[in-house]
């Protein structure tokens, strides 16, 4: 038997707004029933019409504010009301790090955590500061446009952006171009996305596509790279078949090249405070927020203390980004990652750095037998950067292996979730958390990054 459908009321109401939940939505409550009102804050009154009723609770649309709350700003983008890349912009930034620092001290005491000493948040530039993000990609006939951009905040549609506030220069000032271009390819409904990174000299977008392109599609491609200075590549499979539409010669520079810019094509960033360089290809993982990475990079340095002759360990090195810096200090330095395509660009990024003190090895952290034989090295210090599921098995290696003992473990974390469990964890295997700081990687999203150093007790 079918199930019935909810009617949806299209009658306005006036409510206020009770709370928040973690995905930035505020509820209220309307008749008996909870309703999700997104972009809302608590305690403001507002007018909605219900957008959709479900067995749960239900969602509304904000059409007016009545009364608003204290921390209520303007958002600077034109598309924050669907856009789905930010979150936020609607609070004022200074409420935004108050409400993470609230939510990682609330996570941390949950799991029996105390923290030594909560310094303030590491910041950066509030706008153009991503440079790493995915495009969604569809040719809408109806608008008679292509959509580039990420995803709407209430529906798996791609949100309409001809603007973006938050993207780094290079993409954010041929957003228009590019959609242009892909209305003009013949192959327009067959490119799903567009990858986009940028370097420290010059941007870059992948193009995926599941059907060969033409040679006018080529050639419009060819000439998008030629005006906007954006590197091209395309990508008609997995990340292994990834290459640039015009191969570079190594070493010509970018189209606005600085003393060590991009080599045989790969983007490049700086990290200024070391001496150090690190190329990466435009689908490796960096940190999204240069500023901010580079600052990171010397908090951990500073709570490291690596000394010349220490053996430190960075595990889920990546490319190098804090590996090579721990082994400027004259540490044997070992760098483990999973994925062996990054462990070979962080071997040439050293070696393009002169260092040759560090090893990089390629190792599956994730399960048991990885994450023990790493802590076989016995280093005196840890550099732990894992992906949002954290790093449980490495944890409880530290804690319950045999002969390891480990003076200071600086844990850099993008999930909030998994860095409460790991550091409880580790709290309850005999560290105690020194430091602890937020991090404002992602401004006007709501990801809450992490910095926290361990000691024994």
């Amino acid at each position: 038997m079918a199930r019935k459908r909810r009617q949806i009321p299209d009658d306005l109401l006036v409510v206020r707004v009770v709370g928040s939940d973690r995905r930035g939505r505020g509820w209220a409550v309307a008749g008996d029933r909870r309703v999700f009102l997104p972009c809302a804050l608590p305690g403001e009154l507002v007018e909605f019409r219900y957008a959709r009723r479900a067995r749960r609770a239900d969602e509304g649309r904000v059409e007016r504010i009545l009364e608003a709350a204290p921390e209520r700003v303007s958002p600077r983008c034109p598309n924050f009301a669907h856009c789905g890349g930010c979150r936020d912009q609607h609070i004022a930034h200074s409420v935004q790090l108050q409400r993470a620092t609230a939510a990682l001290q609330d996570a941390l005491a949950a799991g029996g955590v105390r923290v030594g000493r909560l310094e303030a948040p590491l910041r950066g530039p509030l706008w153009r500061y991503r440079r790493r993000a995915r495009l969604a990609v569809r040719h809408v006939p109806k608008k008679g446009a292509m959509l580039a951009g990420f995803r709407e905040k209430a529906a798996n549609l791609v949100a309409d952006m001809w603007r973006c506030e938050v993207m780094a220069p290079p993409v954010a000032e041929n957003l228009v171009a590019l959609r242009l271009l892909l209305g003009e390819l013949e192959a327009r409904q067959r490119i799903p996305q567009v990858e986009v990174a940028c370097g420290d000299d010059e941007g870059a977008m992948v193009f995926r596509y599941l059907e060969r392109l033409g040679s006018g599609d080529r050639a419009r491609l060819a000439a998008f790279e030629a005006e906007s200075g954006i590197g091209v590549f395309l990508q008609p499979g997995g990340l292994e078949t990834v290459h640039r539409l015009v191969e570079r010669p190594a070493g010509r520079a970018a189209r606005h090249p600085r003393e060590g810019s991009e080599q045989g094509g790969r983007l490049c960033y700086r990290l200024p405070a070391q001496g150090t360089a690190l190329w990466f290809e435009p689908t490796d993982f960096i940190q999204v927020n240069g500023y901010v990475n580079r600052h990171l990079v010397d908090l951990a340095m500073s709570w490291l203390e690596a000394r010349s002759g220490q053996r430190v360990l960075d595990l889920f090195c990546g490319i190098g980004n804090f590996t090579l810096p721990i082994a400027q200090t004259g540490a044997a330095t070992l760098g483990v990652e999973g994925d062996a395509r990054l462990v070979g660009r962080a071997r040439e990024n050293a070696a393009r750095n002169g260092l040759s003190g560090v090893r990089f090895e390629v190792q599956d952290l994730f399960g048991e037998p990885g994450a023990g034989a790493a802590l076989q090295w016995r280093p005196a210090k840890i550099l732990l950067d894992p992906p949002r599921s954290g790093a449980s098995e490495l944890c409880r290696a530290l804690v319950e292996g045999p002969s390891v003992s480990v003076e200071r473990i600086v844990y850099v974390s993008c999930s909030l979730a998994s860095f409460a469990a790991d550091a409880a964890a580790l709290v309850r295997g005999g560290y105690r958390l020194e430091k602890l700081r937020v991090v404002d990687m992602f401004p006007h999203t709501g990801h809450i990054e992490t910095a926290a150093c361990f000691e024994p007790r």
